[in-house]
């Protein structure tokens, strides 16, 4: 991770864990992964799906 992000106290979480613990999911990119697996959000977490892949 770049310096100036650690700096920022940026967290790099696997994808299990952020799917658990994120209030925010941005989906930047529509990899094969990310179209295979729709999560399941809890009534607190957003979605912000700029690829209408999820959305």
């Amino acid at each position: 991770m770049p310096d100036k992000l650690q700096a920022a106290d940026v967290l790099l979480l696997d994808y299990e864990v952020a799917l658990q613990q994120a209030h925010v999911m941005v989906l930047l990119v529509d990899h094969a992964e990310f179209k295979a697996d729709k999560p399941t959000f809890t009534s607190v977490q957003r979605l912000v799906d700029a690829k209408g892949i999820w959305g």
